[in-house]
């Protein structure tokens, strides 16, 4: 059975749990009953019409399910009738005994998030599949739907304004997310391990709405056989219009609906091949609406589109690497660059913006405000921002094209510099943004012993604060990273997963199965 710790604290396995909902018979679900689509009549064809009124069942005593966290009866429980009282910020250790990994989360409009990843005792025998689950803004369960435990990996997620949840991953074989079986993704050439990509949405409540499937493949002139290559759909991002806007890295040809796209002679060239990078976008009913590559050609570090976002208005922001000879939307790249790009909503080319002379990426871009755009970029080298020379990475440390330092900064909405922070010799992924014009990023610190930390600047790239956590938490992502997902009030909600025990906040936390979850809430 799951259970639950947390600096909050719970009634008895009779007792209540305040605003969430109560806890009767050891625990309860209310399983939301909510649609997602109709024909929009009156609307746009663009734009997402609101889910159905949601109903929720009244809470039912049943068997406890391996999947959903148990809250466990304490001596230091409130007497009974009481209403706990959940305190800020706050922990949430969700555990049993078998494997579990947080792969994705997001907030949703009410305060609250969803993950999706592997969740419960026993249900993924075989680590493939994937589980989504729903979250109050105290981290407190709502629901789980195990999705499937089909040969599928779950890479990104985000919540679109009326609630709905779009998920992007890989898949091999011809996995069924609930609306039909996928185009068959066989073995295949290239690197990774999956052939396929999937973009699915679900309702509010975690139902199934539609779902789609893509392959790459090349022609084989020789054998005059078609031949499958690895494709990978790396991150989501939606729009005040519930678009599912979906970005990755591919080899050879593939057609999301609305052309070919080729990922260059590199991706499918002999031993060694390279990838080149996709864009994508989809209406809120998954209807195409444009698409884009980005050519590979050989180089180190390997050309690889990490981020994509959106701004108020639509527009679609995208980052990453890309090679030389590579077409952002205006002509050919000169040479391989980290890059930043902004697309109209109709994918029209608005600006890019170059390192020219570093290596390495940018693993993150956010819109903000209004006249801001922040990222996270992990550069080595020399390069120019805002008329001042940078040079990345230990000058002492000869170990290209890995030796870099992480910059969080930003630029205007017109693409123009404005202000970069060198974070020093660390990784940075994570970035998020609020309405209160603060940045949150995350990165990890190979050689110290507290290796996760998250930093927070103003919107004029005044620094406000750091933290450290422990080095334990997510232990088998490659490379190691917390995910994050804002909250009202400048508050951030921050999510892992980890095996043995960690240290947080004067706590150690041990697991009671091979990983466990953990959320924790930061205040501003």
């Amino acid at each position: 059975m799951k259970t639950f710790s947390g600096t909050g604290r719970w009634q008895g396995q009779g007792g209540g749990r305040g605003r969430a909902g109560q806890w009767r018979g050891g625990w309860w679900v209310a399983l939301v009953l909510a649609a997602c689509g109709g024909s929009g009549e009156g609307m746009s064809p663009q734009e997402e019409p609101p889910p159905l009124e949601q109903v929720a069942d009244p809470p039912t005593p049943q068997e406890p399910s391996e999947a959903v966290p148990t809250p466990p009866a304490s001596p230091s429980e409130d007497p009974p009738g009481t209403v706990p009282e959940v305190i800020a910020p706050w922990p949430r250790h969700y555990g049993g005994k078998g494997y579990e990994r947080l792969l994705a989360m997001a907030s949703d409009s009410s305060g609250g998030f969803v993950a999706g990843g592997f969740f419960g005792d026993a249900p993924f025998p075989l680590t493939t599949g994937f589980a989504l689950a729903r979250y109050d803004s105290t981290g407190a369960p709502l629901w789980v739907r195990q999705v499937t435990t089909d040969d599928v990996w779950l890479n990104d997620l985000t919540v679109t304004p009326e609630g709905n949840i779009l998920a992007v991953g890989n898949y091999r074989g011809t996995p069924n997310l609930g609306t039909g079986a996928l185009p068959e993704a066989r073995p295949h050439l290239g690197t990774g391990p999956y052939s396929g990509v999937f973009v699915a949405k679900f309702s509010p409540s975690g139902q199934i709405v539609w779902s789609q499937g893509f392959v790459a493949t090349s022609l084989d002139r020789d054998s005059g056989r078609v031949l499958a290559w690895s494709i990978s759909a790396d991150a989501v991002a939606t729009d005040a219009n519930g678009s599912l806007i979906v970005a990755g890295n591919f080899h050879g040809q593939v057609n999301f609906g609305t052309g070919t796209l080729y990922a260059g002679n590199a991706s499918t060239y002999g031993e060694d091949p390279y990838p080149g990078g996709f864009v994508a976008k989809f209406t809120w009913q998954g209807q195409p609406v444009w698409s884009k590559a980005f050519e590979a050609t050989p180089a180190e570090p390997r050309n690889l589109v990490h981020t994509v976002a959106t701004d108020a208005s639509g527009n679609v922001l995208v980052g990453g690497r890309a090679g030389g000879g590579a077409n952002l939307g205006d002509g050919l790249l000169p040479h391989a660059s980290a890059f930043i790009v902004k697309y109209t909503p109709a994918g029209g080319f608005l600006w890019k913006r170059l390192f020219s002379n570093a290596y390495g990426e940018v693993t993150a871009v956010r819109a903000f405000g209004v006249d801001q755009v922040v990222f996270n970029a992990n550069l080595g080298g020399i390069f120019s921002f805002a008329g001042q020379n940078y040079f990345g990475g230990d000058p002492n440390d000869q170990g290209y094209p890995l030796n870099r330092s992480g910059y969080t900064g930003a630029l205007t909405a017109q693409g123009a510099d404005r202000w970069i922070r060198d974070q020093g010799l660390v990784t940075l992924n994570g970035l998020v943004t609020d309405a209160h014009l603060t940045v949150t990023a995350t990165g990890f610190e190979p050689h110290s012993t507290a290796s996760h930390f998250i930093s927070r600047y103003n919107n004029s790239g005044v620094f406000l604060w750091n933290r450290s956590f422990d080095g334990g938490l997510a232990p088998l992502d490659s490379p190691h990273r917390l995910l994050l997902a804002p909250q009202p009030g400048s508050k951030v909600v921050v999510g892992s997963d980890f095996f043995n025990s960690i240290h947080h906040e004067g706590t150690v936390y041990s697991s009671r199965g091979s990983t466990d979850l953990f959320y924790f809430q930061i205040a501003p």
